[in-house]
């Protein structure tokens, strides 16, 4: 669950900096439970969101902001970086402006019904993008990949993490699958691909989404945006199963509504444990010894509470 933003005012250096590189001279506050990467607010005519990045880490970070920006023009409720070539510092940092965002998370039964509208209109609207043909390619490639890891997994012939015995179990249930159309699901379409709750912002009454990183390589079937999005936002907040359903109804009901893709909600608890077992062949690529034990823990539990609470998804 996302903290309470704590800032305080940023070293003056900084501080001067940032203006400098802007244009303004507006007071610079340090967000100080922020992630890797240096960020602010800065109280300007308008208030902004500023992050430090490396040049490396821009060219990332670009390709996710042009399809943020895309999304904007054509009416998705989306967060964009303002400037495309943003400003560097002295020290080589690229300074990344965004509007600042002063909504909340979301609320497990208060905002259902604007996340699935929410999530209606960016999928309909990244359907028409067009890079999707490039972006079904990149899928397949990583998906092909991740399957020749479980492989790997399931034969014993890698042991990755702190449980590997029970990761070489989960590996090898044929029972679980995280491919397209796994489990009855549908067809594959252009998706967010990363629907947590850090990237979700409810601002009044509409749910905004930020963080387009995951979107080249997750053309796939509807339902792993949204039960992606009612494990983090919903069951992971409430723990009555009954209210639990309810928001999930609420929330499928009004991504329909909006005109979301056709989706079949009883591949939805198939498909979440899927993805929990995706996580976990992707940290056996970038975290083999299980140094961050906490990040696989977090999959190992999901996907024990998956099966045990899969009746709320009908």
């Amino acid at each position: 669950m996302p903290a309470r933003p704590i800032y305080a005012p940023a070293p003056r250096e900084i501080a001067a900096a940032i203006n400098a590189a802007l244009g303004i001279s507006g007071q610079v506050f340090s967000l100080q439970n922020a992630g890797s990467s240096p960020t602010f607010r800065v109280d300007d005519e308008t208030q902004l969101f500023v992050k430090l990045v490396s040049p490396e880490r821009w060219r990332e970070l670009r390709e996710a902001e042009m399809i943020a920006r895309w999304l904007e023009d054509h009416g998705a409720p989306a967060i964009a970086a303002r400037d495309l070539q943003p400003p560097q510092l002295p020290d080589g940092q690229l300074v990344v402006v965004y509007p600042f965002a002063t909504g909340r998370p979301p609320h497990a039964s208060l905002d259902a019904g604007a996340l699935g509208t929410g999530i209606a209109r960016v999928h309909s609207a990244l359907n028409y993008h067009p890079d999707v043909a490039d972006w079904m390619e990149r899928t397949e490639d990583r998906i092909n990949h991740l399957v020749g890891i479980r492989a790997a997994l399931a034969s014993g012939e890698i042991a990755c993490g702190p449980r590997p015995d029970e990761l070489r179990s989960f590996a090898g249930d044929r029972s679980i699958s995280f491919l397209p159309g796994a489990h009855g699901s549908g067809a594959p379409r252009p998706l967010h691909g990363d629907l947590n709750i850090f990237n979700l912002v409810i601002d009044g009454a509409i749910a905004r989404f930020i963080d387009f990183e995951d979107v080249v390589h997750s053309t796939l079937s509807v339902e792993n945006d949204l039960a992606l999005v009612c494990e983090r936002v919903i069951l992971v907040q409430e723990p009555d199963d009954t209210v639990a359903a309810k928001s999930i109804d609420i929330l499928l009901d009004a991504y329909v509504e909006a005109g979301g893709h056709p989706l079949n909600r009883k591949a939805m608890a198939g498909v979440l444990i899927g993805l929990s077992l995706r996580s976990l062949c992707t940290l056996a690529t970038i975290d083999p010894r299980g140094g961050d034990v906490a990040e696989w823990n977090k999959f190992f539990t999901l996907i024990e509470a998956a099966h045990r609470r899969r009746q709320v998804f009908g």
